[in-house]
């Protein structure tokens, strides 16, 4: 998951053929509503903007997290993962049911693993300075991206979800207060949480189905 302080965690390499072959099993549901090109347009320039201006500002920072012992353990998870999928579609390339029912449990385990540790990184040092010096030179491209991103979750999210209630209560703290290094924090352990949850929902609605 990306953080919305565009803290640069290493890309997850796994091929895009196979979350969309898992897709329907351990996605939870979302309101169908189409993606309207301008907003695309205008989320991607606002994500590159922001990323323009840590790399140039705040480089120093974002180098010194990226050398946590959190991180390194979620990419050590993440190669780990990368292994059990490939094992995955070997072992069971004639049975899909059971290669997707596989596959769900070692991607909660995952993302629940992965997770815990990037909470646990959040509350380093290293992530309060790169925080602090995202809001000091980079705060209008902050601002300007978590509003874009809230409103891109009410669009797409069922209003019955905690996604899109937690958008709704972000939306209104990025509207009328000034943003702080907590707001940050908050919503991306609120999101990271919210997912983790809806994945785990999605995988269990997907099993019943079988």
């Amino acid at each position: 998951m990306q953080s919305f302080a565009i803290i640069v965690f290493r890309p997850i390499s796994i091929k895009y053929k196979i979350y969309k072959e898992y897709n329907r099993v351990i996605m939870p549901p979302k309101k169908k509503v189409g993606v309207i090109p301008h907003k695309l347009t205008s989320m991607l320039e606002a994500v590159a903007a922001l990323q323009k201006c840590l790399s140039i500002k705040c480089k120093i920072e974002q180098e010194k997290l990226k050398k946590s012992k959190y991180l390194v353990e979620i990419e050590k998870i993440t190669g780990e993962f990368q292994n059990d999928v490939k094992d995955l579609q070997e072992r069971f390339k004639n049975d899909k049911d059971k290669r997707e029912a596989e596959f769900g449990k070692k991607f909660i385990n995952y993302m629940k693993k992965t997770t815990e540790l990037k909470i646990r990184m959040m509350k380093e040092k290293e992530r309060d300075e790169l925080i602090d010096c995202q809001l000091k030179n980079c705060y209008e491209d902050t601002l300007h991206m978590l509003k874009l991103s809230t409103e891109n979750m009410l669009a797409h999210a069922d209003k019955t979800t905690e996604q899109y209630k937690l958008a709704l209560k972000y939306k209104k703290i990025f509207e009328t207060t000034k943003l702080k290094g907590e707001d940050i924090n908050n919503l991306d352990i609120d999101m990271m949480k919210i997912r983790l949850k809806e994945y785990a929902k999605g995988l269990k609605a997907g099993m019943k189905k079988k």
